[in-house]
């Protein structure tokens, strides 16, 4: 939508870009005082309703179910209320009907002004842009001084940009002919000399084969028959064979140099026809390449370029062709870029319908949004280094708070040992620290003695006391357990005292007697109780038993009786 569509939107709901969300907002505070006000009547309605129901529900002599009287001399006459609740609830849906479309409203609303300022800021980066392409369009005409050319026309530009482009791809053609001519002359000035070089190898040796046959020719000597009158057939056959055999070699080197010779003639007109070409091509190449210095020269005069002579000196500068070629490029492109921006800027309808007194009033905010946005990043600036304080104090108040509770750890320590020193308090610490050890040591056998179903702890007071597993891990004292429950924890804290004093005195063996409740134990604890004691055996522990039970000597594999008699005194006889 565009912002005269967006404006139209709020004009036809009743509101205007401004005020809409003070507006909705106090219809929705009024809509939720008058949704409490009709619940409160309601609940008072209901009220009614339900007293009005009691009151129908009393009879005499009944209780009253809200006071419990049973006289009702004045019940309560309520009318029905059926009606008012009705007309409550219908107002009650209309309102809510009511909100639910003002929040939709409000919804739409917000979606609509979150557009709205989204085109009226593209509309003020609109025409920023077309300010600043306008500032640099002025500063462009006033920087233009090419001399036969206008700014405002671009025909003869035109026309000079596509010739100045022809003329480049000629250059470069001829650049590029020149330096192929350039290949191929060097690479004909090579050949020219080499076969020059074969040429001259050529000759030497046809001149050393001819100075071979001139000498060859020089030694033939005609044979005087006189010289061979005094030699006998022999040696006259001898000598003919040998000069036979001479002159058929001859004959094979004469026929060997006079192919090689023929060769070499070859080999010769063929290196002088090769040297001829080359010539002819050296010669072309070299009228090639001055008629391209004319073409070139000529595109220097027709271009109104300086000279040969200063382009030479440019090209031995080194410059960054390639890096020159792409900042020529990038400008190319930007300065295509802002004129098409230009063009649609001027074509767009916010520059067609521009208006010269509302761009300076958005100038004018503008500027105070600029001074308010300075404020508030001096504002922030302030809160930063604010925060920034605060960061650094609180990060000193985490060190503090760190050596605080190291030292109030520290102090609780000294505060419990100076209530250990003060009285008995040190003795009962220590007291508490031996009997817990005792019930540890005691519970690994009262636990084998009741199954698992009670153990022994001390509490703050340092008591005994059990904890009972089949009710739920209930603790209640000792003097609660029954008579030989009392005796197995008894035994085992015994036991447990015994074997504190053994590792502390470092003896291999002890013994004690126990002198308490075998009398009030029945059969099975009994034998769970005798067969502890014979585990106590095997760890070499002696344990003696005072009992007057007789069914203890069937059990105990050695004892000890004392008879009384009135003449003897005490007798005391040892049985196994």
């Amino acid at each position: 939508m565009q912002q005269e569509e967006l404006t139209g939107s709020f004009t036809a709901n009743g509101y205007t870009v401004d005020n809409w969300e003070s507006e909705i907002t106090h219809q929705l505070q009024q809509i939720t005082a008058d949704i409490r006000a009709l619940t409160k009547q309601e609940t008072d309605l209901q009220v009614q309703k339900e007293l009005g129901r009691f009151a129908d529900d009393l009879h005499h002599e009944e209780a009253c179910p809200l006071c419990g009287s049973l006289d009702h001399p004045n019940p309560m006459q309520i009318h029905d209320v059926s009606i008012q609740l009705g007309e409550l609830k219908a107002k009650q849906t209309e309102i809510t009907e009511r909100q639910q479309q003002l929040q939709s409203l409000l919804s739409q609303m917000t979606r609509w002004s979150t557009s709205y300022q989204d085109k009226k800021i593209q509309l003020e980066a609109a025409a920023k842009e077309l300010q600043q392409a306008d500032e640099q369009l002025t500063e462009l005409r006033t920087r233009f001084s090419w001399e036969n050319f206008r700014w405002d026309d671009r025909t003869l530009f035109e026309e000079q940009k596509t010739a100045l482009r022809q003329s480049e791809i000629q250059i470069k053609e001829a650049e590029l002919l020149l330096k192929s001519l350039r290949v191929q002359l060097a690479e004909t000035q090579s050949k020219a000399a080499k076969f020059e070089r074969s040429l001259n190898e050529f000759t030497q040796q046809i001149a050393v084969i001819d100075g071979l046959i001139t000498q060859h020719k020089m030694q033939i000597q005609a044979i005087q028959i006189e010289d061979y009158n005094h030699n006998n057939d022999q040696d006259l056959l001898a000598e003919i064979q040998n000069a036979e055999e001479l002159i058929i070699r001859t004959e094979e080197q004469h026929k060997t140099l006079q192919a090689a010779i023929n060769q070499l003639h070859t080999i010769v007109a063929s290196v002088q026809g090769k040297h001829t070409e080359a010539l002819e091509n050296y010669q072309n190449t070299v009228q090639k390449i001055d008629k391209l210095n004319q073409e070139i020269l000529t595109h220097i005069e027709q271009q109104h370029l300086p000279g040969i002579r200063a382009i030479q000196l440019v090209l031995q500068k080194n410059l960054p062709v390639i890096e020159n070629r792409k900042r020529i490029h990038d400008y190319k492109v930007a300065y295509e870029t802002l004129q098409k921006q230009i063009t649609e800027l001027m074509q767009s309808s916010a520059v067609q319908d521009f208006d010269e007194a509302l761009f300076e009033r958005t100038k004018i905010e503008l500027e105070e949004k600029k001074s308010a946005h300075e404020l508030q990043i001096a504002h922030t600036g302030a809160l930063e280094r604010e925060l920034q304080r605060l960061e650094d104090e609180f990060e000193k108040k985490g060190k503090l708070l760190t050596a605080f509770e190291k030292l109030s750890h520290r102090k609780d320590n000294l505060r419990t040992l100076d209530n250990m020193f003060k009285g008995s308090g040190f003795v009962n610490y220590v007291s508490s620290i031996h009997l817990q050890r005792l019930c540890d040591i005691a519970n690994q056998r009262f636990h084998r003695l009741t199954k698992n179903q009670l153990s022994l702890i001390i509490n703050e007071a340092n008591e005994f006391e059990v904890i009972d597993y089949l009710n739920n891990g209930y603790h209640r004292s000792v003097k609660t357990l029954s008579g030989g429950q009392g005796f197995q924890a008894s035994l085992c804290l015994a036991l447990a005292l015994a074997e504190n004093i053994q590792s502390l005195n470092k003896a291999d063996k002890n013994f004690f007697f126990i002198d308490e409740g075998f009398g009030t134990q029945d059969a099975e604890s009994m034998n769970t109780v005798f067969e502890t004691l014979q585990y106590l055996n095997k760890e070499n522990r002696i344990v003696g038993i005072i009992s007057h039970v007789e069914e203890l000597k069937e059990r105990i594999p050695m004892s000890v009786t004392v008879i009384k008699d009135l003449e003897r005194g005490s007798i005391v006889k040892m049985s196994s």
